[in-house]
């Protein structure tokens, strides 16, 4: 993990190209996305990693739920016995930020790929689900 060897872009160029040619970084940066990148385009992208990697035989829904689990808890270690509203600024110190970051980015690229693996639209069922929610859930009444 980043968090773990440096911090920021920078640091993170200079961890990727110390492991890999240079020709190797190149094609990871193909993999980071901008600030408009569709749900769909990660998924692309997190499918071509895995393929360039072979590792679809080891991504079964069975597997790639239980690193869900996984990564959700080393996420929920980040908040583990701070109170509610202290949460709030766990992300506030730089250096958890990243660890946080990182996690959230390592649930993310789990579930995409637990999508691509059962065949689940992500943006598909998010939509449907939100407008289920919304009819269970409708907001509160306003008063004049």
């Amino acid at each position: 993990m980043l968090a773990r060897v440096g911090g920021g872009a920078d640091d993170a160029g200079a961890w990727f190209a110390a492991l890999t040619s240079r020709e190797e970084f190149l094609k990871l940066r193909e993999f980071m996305p901008d600030a408009s990148t569709t749900v769909a385009a990660l998924e692309e992208a997190v499918r071509r990693f895995a393929d360039e990697r072979a590792w679809e035989p080891f991504h079964s829904p069975k597997n790639l739920s239980m690193a869900l689990a996984a990564e959700v808890g080393e996420l929920l270690e980040h908040f583990l016995w701070v109170d509610s509203e202290p949460s709030r600024r766990v992300v506030d110190d730089p250096g958890k930020r990243q660890a946080v970051t990182d996690e959230l980015a390592d649930v993310a690229i789990l579930l995409l790929n637990l999508s691509l693996s059962t065949g689940i639209d992500l943006s598909d069922a998010t939509e449907a689900k939100m407008v289920r929610n919304a009819i269970k859930y409708p907001p509160p009444a306003r008063t004049p």
